[in-house]
């Protein structure tokens, strides 16, 4: 008798739980046909244009109603081309696409249906994003060396006053330093999530629907080197470091200037606008936006006749995912936050940061209690979770949060100080697998403690993602329970 016969007639009781009476094959492949549909991505334009410039600036898309569903949504623009010298190193920041956007807002008329902060998309990347996954997204979105890096592509040796020392960019150079490229950036909206919450354009005939992005100062934007520290600081913090100064006769050090000739002018050492011109080049102090070309990519979906009909003329539930964010400062030793949260929540996700971080070093991506970003030196001591002032759990270091909870719960463990509590055993998915009703608790906290003693002060950041149910019916959409 053959082996393979052997196995087959060598049946227990136990079988009965595994193949007697079996419900598939793996042998013969089962499928379903689906309806016609085709896909199309369409380019959208905001009602003005999108700049950069030192306060900030916030502009709408109004959806063109080009198909029967509305899908993904890729948020594109272009950084120009950046001339610098040695002396500032200019690099932008890591995660430039995410943190460009403060946030972005989806309306249906008046009423706001989503909303994402570019903060939390790269902390959602380093939780859902595979190695593989990450390294084309950051492709994508310009989070690669050439960008937030640029000295390590062209560095080399040069002796000066008989002192070997690196030079990262050359003098004079009248090719950029860093070559401005179009970026594309998903935004990931509750229906870009699933085609079966697309967004139902059909069935919503009598509203119109907004996509608002606030961005951020270019201020925030980019570092440049300061050699007096040997650090890369913000642009901010480097006039604070070097004042304003007045052009002296006879200084040929070009870097010492910012376009101008006329002696005892009264200059600013760094801005960005000398940044876009060639290294040596006259420009002016005076702030310009920057066009950044910005337009939405979305991709629309065209269904046949029969299920078109069938989702405008009939009223439909779609159970989804939102953000809630908190934000709170001035926090030294121990802290307990409100988390003023409703509906059922699957997952609480949080950050500390130093109070200086962002604004003497635009390090949007630092966590921890090193401006280096020295590993294990986390800022969070403990934390626990209070439901109506009783534990909900105890007490736990910080390596619970960032390393045990996301090894659990996620595809990868993030970066050091982004910290996750799950309540849903597949918290990824968009389909339920767990979650706890905000709404049924009175009073929800977050108790942590931070270092102490500790000579700065720090900034805590939360993000819920709880569930609502968005309704259309009768040509119009909204939210069935309170946010």
């Amino acid at each position: 008798m053959a082996g393979g016969v052997m196995q087959l007639v060598a049946v227990g009781a136990m079988d009965q739980f595994i193949t007697i009476s079996p419900e598939m094959s793996f042998f013969k492949q089962v499928y379903k046909r689906h309806t016609n549909f085709s896909m199309e991505s369409v380019r959208q334009t905001f009602g003005s244009k999108p700049t950069l410039d030192a306060a900030g600036n916030i502009f709408t898309c109004r959806i063109n109603r080009v198909a029967d569903l509305l899908s993904d949504i890729y948020f594109s623009f272009k950084l120009p081309d950046i001339y610098s010298s040695d002396k500032f190193r200019f690099r932008w920041i890591e995660n430039i696409a995410q943190y460009m956007i403060y946030n972005c807002t989806v309306r249906i008329d008046t009423q706001q249906i989503d909303q994402i902060w570019g903060e939390w998309m790269d902390i959602w990347n380093e939780l859902s994003l595979t190695n593989d996954q990450r390294e084309g997204y950051n492709k994508l979105t310009g989070n690669t060396y050439e960008f937030n890096n640029p000295q390590s592509l062209n560095s080399y040796v040069v002796v000066d006053n008989n002192n070997i020392t690196y030079a990262y960019y050359p003098e004079g150079i009248s090719s950029p330093s860093i070559q401005g490229r179009r970026f594309y950036i998903p935004i990931p909206f509750w229906f870009t999530k699933n085609p079966g919450l697309a967004l139902p354009l059909v069935a919503l005939q009598y509203q119109a629907i907004d996509v608002t992005f606030e961005l951020r100062s270019v201020e925030d934007l980019y570092q440049v080197y300061d050699s007096s520290q040997g650090l890369y600081i913000s642009p901010r913090e480097y006039r604070n470091r070097h004042p304003v100064q007045s052009l002296q006769p006879y200084n040929k050090d070009i870097d010492d200037i910012s376009g101008s000739s006329t002696i005892g002018q009264s200059i600013e050492t760094v801005s960005i606008q000398r940044f876009l011109v060639p290294v040596g080049n006259t420009y002016t102090n005076v702030s310009m936006p920057i066009d950044i070309d910005a337009y939405l990519e979305c991709n629309f979906i065209f269904l046949d006749e029969a299920e078109r009909r069938s989702i405008a003329l009939n009223s439909h539930d779609y159970l989804i995912e939102r953000i809630f964010r908190i934000e709170d400062g001035g926090i030294k030793s121990t802290k307990t936050i409100d988390l003023l949260i409703q509906n059922p929540t699957k997952e609480i996700i949080w950050i500390l940061r130093r109070d200086d971080i962002l604004t003497k070093y635009n390090d949007w991506i630092n966590y921890t209690d090193s401006i280096t970003r020295v590993s294990n030196s986390p800022i969070l001591k403990t934390a626990k979770m209070i439901w109506n002032g009783m534990d909900r759990f105890e007490d736990k270091p910080p390596e619970y949060f960032n390393y045990v909870q996301p090894y659990r719960y996620h595809t990868r463990c993030p970066r050091e100080g982004v910290y996750v509590y799950s309540f849903a055993l597949y918290p990824e998915k968009v389909h339920p697998s767990g979650s706890f009703n905000a709404s049924t608790v009175n009073k929800i906290q977050l108790y942590f403690s931070t270092l102490s003693p500790s000579s700065y002060t720090y900034d805590v950041v939360v993000y819920t993602r709880y569930y609502n149910v968005f309704r259309v019916m009768s040509g119009s959409g909204g939210m069935v329970f309170a946010n």
